[in-house]
């Protein structure tokens, strides 16, 4: 049954009609299984019309293959990327959930306003005080271990 309905999803893909937009949508909201799902998305991507900022309201509550999936479908046409742009803005995509190939993607782009925006938005270091987090582990560990003791767990455990 499930190949019959990821058949059916793929057929979608070349009805252009808003109808079969919406039940596209009404997929990624209602069926449970992934592989209908991505399908779903792999159809939108294909589509003209703007897909992108409802895609990206399916984000907070989508697997992670579904959102490789969304950001297939956002970077198949360059103007939807301001809607990504725009999501990680408002702090409903964060920058680390982007594919690190994709953002190296976009570092290679020739275009102007899409390079500004990369550099404003992944050019920044996470802030992290890791290193503050280390000295103050490390500020308690005894200075000796027992290795005896140490080798009688490692035997038990591993």
């Amino acid at each position: 049954m499930l190949f019959r309905s990821v058949d059916a999803v793929r057929f979608l893909r070349f009805d252009p009609s808003t109808a079969t937009r919406d039940a596209l949508f009404g997929l990624l909201e209602s069926d449970p299984s992934t592989a209908v799902q991505r399908e779903a998305v792999r159809a939108l991507a294909r589509r003209n019309d703007d897909v992108a900022t409802r895609l990206l309201g399916r984000w907070p509550t989508a697997t992670p293959s579904l959102r490789l999936e969304i950001q297939d479908a956002l970077f198949q046409k360059p103007g939807r990327l301001s809607a990504l742009f725009a999501a990680i803005d408002a702090g409903e995509v964060q920058p680390a959930e982007i594919d690190l190939e994709r953002r190296r993607q976009l570092q290679q782009t020739a275009d102007p306003a899409i390079l500004s925006a990369v550099k404003r938005i992944f050019a920044a270091p996470a802030q992290s005080n890791r290193s503050a987090v280390v000295k103050d582990f490390a500020s308690r560990l005894p200075e000796s271990g027992d290795k005896d003791h140490g080798k009688a767990l490692f035997q038990k455990h591993c």
